[in-house]
């Protein structure tokens, strides 16, 4: 086997190099921020050696995209993008003018996502909660607010709050809405699971009091004092990891994401659509789930003659699908958290039926 090395290539040579090497571009890689070599001068394939071609395959020809995100807990953003090919992966780097290309395992990125999370040691619990869109926003603002409280009251001298409002929670999403910081968990989840508005805070509060998480009082929320302590942790300090995977199933493009949570000495992962999941993992859980986000899918075929247009035309900047994604299949129950088998259409623990 041909040792494969890290290929830099800039990225108005990269299709070039493609084509120049006969491989054709598939429909994913119109996803990447890369186009093609402008003017007759462009050295595209020449001088690459047989492993940075196979590379070069990758890039043009992925099976799928995997986006991956994470806010540590030292407040330091991570970001990386990994493509899989037929059967190898690589790191994909957008740096400036040119593209960096590192070969790597799934093994490797599952060990990347381990010691981004801080996966090691933690405590697998049988908390599983089930959340509408609206539940699992209204979760995340309260626990912002808590968040921005603590901080205020230390930066202020304070101790005690005023009663947490209803606009409080709108307050939250706004400053989530506006600022995109990902070290908040609103914006966080926004941005994993592509939530678009409109969002019901009101309807999210009543899920949550009828869950036993909050107490609603006229226009106050309360937090219930059974919950106060959990509550209290997930507001604190916290390692967050998001990742989204597009690629294709049945002739049709899927986008499957999850985010993972790791906060005290727990792990949590959280699926999202409609209905979210939220269940405690452990190490081994948090491996076999992001080796299958970032497993190929299906060859994406070739481009069609509108999309050969449109990648002559403007570099693909934004990772935003021209067709519609299917909705992916749940990973664990939405009533009892088991985790669900491949395939599967009951839950093997409690029985009911899986759905989407």
């Amino acid at each position: 086997m041909l040792k494969q090395e890290t290929v830099i290539l800039s990225k108005e040579a990269a299709l070039a190099a493609a084509q120049q090497l006969g491989i054709e571009p598939n429909r994913l890689s119109k996803l990447l921020d890369i186009s093609e070599a402008s003017g007759k001068n462009s050295k595209g394939g020449q001088g690459l050696g047989d492993g940075q071609k196979e590379q070069v395959r990758w890039l043009a020809q992925p099976y799928s995209i995997s986006f991956l995100s994470a806010a540590l807990q030292d407040e330091n953003l991570f970001f990386t993008t990994i493509l899989a090919g037929e059967e190898d992966y690589a790191f994909y780097g957008d740096e400036g003018d040119n593209i960096r290309l590192k070969p790597a395992t799934a093994n490797e990125v599952s060990l990347l996502a381990r010691d981004l999370i801080g996966a090691a040691g933690v405590q697998k619990t049988n908390t599983a909660l089930s959340l509408s869109k609206d539940g699992l926003v209204s979760l995340t603002c309260l626990l912002d607010v808590l968040k921005r409280r603590e901080l205020e009251n230390l930066i202020l001298h304070v101790v005690g709050s005023e009663p947490i409002e209803m606009s409080d929670l709108e307050d939250e999403l706004a400053i989530a809405r506006e600022n995109r910081d990902i070290r908040w968990l609103t914006p966080f989840f926004l941005d994993v699971f592509d939530m678009k508005s409109p969002f019901d805070l009101k309807r999210g509060l009543s899920e949550l009091s009828n869950m036993g998480i909050v107490k609603l009082q006229k226009n106050a929320v309360e937090v219930q004092e059974e919950m106060s302590g959990w509550l209290g942790m997930l507001s604190g300090r916290k390692s967050l990891l998001g990742i989204s995977s597009i690629f294709y199933h049945n002739a049709a493009l899927q986008l499957l994401s999850a985010a993972f949570l790791r906060v005290g000495d727990y792990l949590y992962c959280i699926e999202g659509g409609e209905k979210t999941t939220w269940v405690s993992i452990d190490e081994k859980q948090l491996k076999e789930t992001v080796m299958t986000l970032i497993a190929p899918g299906e060859n994406p075929g070739g481009l069609n003659a509108k999309e050969e247009q449109v990648m002559s035309a403007e570099p693909a900047v934004a990772v935003e699908a021209t067709e519609p994604a299917a909705k992916p299949s749940p990973k664990f129950c939405k009533y009892c958290g088991t985790p669900l088998a491949p395939g599967g259409k009951f839950c093997r623990s409690c029985g009911k039926p899986v759905g989407k």
